[in-house]
Parts: C-alpha cells; sequence; structure tokens
C-alpha cells in the first residue's frame, strides 16, 4: 500500500500562511506565526499526538520563512498585521522567542527556508513586489547572501540542510512553476521538476529524500503529494483536505507532518504522513 495522511489533531488557533515549512517533524513540531484575519504572534508546539500553545512570537507574522527545531529554530522576514515586509528574525530556544538580527535583504510573502538554528538558509520570496532569486545564509547570529537562485521566485517551498538544501514550485508573475532547486552551500542547481506545478504548499525532508503536497494551481487547491527518491518525482498519498497555505515538517519522503491551511477561511488541522505498518504474523510480515 501508498503511503498515507492521517488526522493529528489541530492547532489551537486555527490559521494558515505559515511558509512552506515548519521547524520539527511529525514526532515534535511548533507552527510559529500564521494568519487568521490578520498576522498572529501565536505558536503551537506538537508532541507527537497533541497540540498546544506556547511562547508567542515578538512580532505578529505571517509567509515568514522558519527552520530548526522544536526545540531550537528561527524564523524571519514575512508579512506584519498590514501589509509590510519584516526584515526582523527571531531565535526559539524551546521556551521563549529573543529578537535577533535583521535578514541582509527586506524579502517578504512566504520566502522558503531549510536547516538548523546555527545553520540556516532562506531563499526566494517578494521584494518589491517581484519574486526574487535571493538567497541568505544564517550562522545562529548573522546573516549573509549567498548565491542566487536559478530562477525568480516566490511562495515556493524549502527543505534540507544549509549545505544540502532544495527549493521547489512557487509563482514567478501569475505563473505557478514546477521548479525544483538544490543548493550546495554555496550555489544553486536546477533539479528535476515537480510533476505539477504549485505555490503556497508544504515541504519536507532532505536533498535524496523528500515530499512536497497541497497548495495551488491556476485551476483551484490541489490534494496532491509527491515523493522525491533522489532521482524521481513520483504520486504519493492523497492530500485529506482541499486548500492552500500549509506549513510542513518532516526527515523523509515518507514520513512528515503537515498542518494548516486555506480554502475560503483559515483551518487548523493537522496530518501525519506515513508509510504503511509492517505487522508480524507468525514469521511472515504483512503490510497494511
Amino acid at each position: 500500500m501508498a503511503n498515507s495522511w492521517a488526522s493529528t489533531g489541530s492547532l489551537t488557533t486555527d490559521r494558515e500562511f505559515m511558509g512552506g515549512q515548519i521547524p520539527g517533524s511529525s514526532s515534535a513540531a511548533i507552527a510559529p506565526g500564521g494568519f487568521t484575519t490578520t498576522s498572529v504572534t501565536t505558536n503551537d508546539i506538537f508532541n507527537g499526538s497533541t497540540w498546544s500553545n506556547t511562547g508567542a512570537l515578538n512580532t505578529a507574522r505571517r509567509q515568514n520563512a522558519s527552520f530548526g527545531t522544536s526545540g531550537a529554530a528561527d524564523t524571519a522576514g514575512g508579512i506584519d498585521t498590514g501589509s509590510s515586509s519584516l526584515q526582523t528574525s527571531e531565535k526559539w530556544n524551546g521556551t521563549t522567542w529573543a529578537t535577533g538580527n535583521n535578514i541582509q535583504v527586506n524579502i517578504a510573502y512566504a520566502m522558503s527556508a531549510a536547516g538548523t538554528q546555527s545553520a540556516g538558509l532562506i531563499m526566494g520570496g517578494f521584494y518589491n513586489g517581484v519574486a526574487a532569486t535571493t538567497s541568505q545564509l544564517f550562522d545562529g547570529t548573522t546573516w549573509s547572501t549567498t548565491g542566487a537562485l536559478p530562477n525568480a521566485l516566490a511562495q515556493c517551498a524549502g527543505l534540507g540542510t544549509q549545505s544540502a538544501g532544495m527549493n521547489t514550485g512557487g509563482i514567478n508573475g501569475s505563473t505557478r512553476k514546477t521548479d525544483v532547486s538544490t543548493f550546495n552551500g554555496t550555489t544553486w542547481s536546477t533539479g528535476t521538476a515537480l510533476t505539477t506545478a504549485r505555490r503556497l504548499h508544504a515541504a519536507w525532508g532532505v536533498q535524496s529524500s523528500a515530499g512536497v503536497t497541497a497548495g495551488e494551481n491556476v485551476g483551484g487547491n490541489l490534494t496532491s503529494t509527491e515523493e522525491w527518491d533522489g532521482s524521481a518525482w513520483s504520486a504519493g498519498g492523497t492530500y485529506p483536505v482541499t486548500g492552500q497555505g500549509q506549513g510542513g515538517g518532516g526527515t523523509s519522503s515518507s514520513s512528515a507532518l503537515s498542518v494548516g491551511y486555506y480554502d475560503g477561511s483559515s483551518h487548523g488541522a493537522a496530518y501525519i504522513y506515513s508509510a504503511p505498518a509492517a505487522v508480524t504474523t507468525g514469521n511472515m510480515f504483512l503490510v497494511l
């Protein structure tokens, strides 16, 4: 049987547009910021089965770029409670957020992100209303610019690490993109394109084993999932709801968490993606 999605509760506050990735995995994660009827400071933590409210951001932000783990994360940029882009960043220590140094370029609207709190990567987004190629590195204290994306993109979703990152999908003008790019710590290269163009989707994993799901295309919101095995994209399990603006986290193509979405109103539903369970019967293994 194929990998599939299953419900795992809901955020304490319905919201969407937390960026295409959230810090953590299917066993432990946080969901900072997002949008209800405005940008919010809300931050929820996941323990593998339930969500609870935890330390709030200092600045309300949506479509922010977040990376790290549930105990040590960073979030940067995004849009404030009006429509102004943010250049600030914040660091999470597992309990509270502290104001960090500003990112180098004031990028907004769903930059993509990857990496850890001490070695982060953000890329793409809108700069002065136009999709950007900008990428920036974080060393735990300061931000610096690095190699540009092959194509300008916003509302994309990232995954991987600072030295082995990946950027997926997005939008340029009104065109939804299948673009995939890989990063080696210095420069970006064009990768194997997604099967379906999408923006405002969730992404997770590493360069050799990754996934994307949901989001939006010209024809409407998507429920398709795509899995990457290091050489090709293939169809995965259908996402349970039709919407856009999810945040995703996970360690491989078959292990992920996706949360929040928009279908005309905000929702906080969360879902775990996993492989079929193996059951031992005598000397035989059955996959359910």
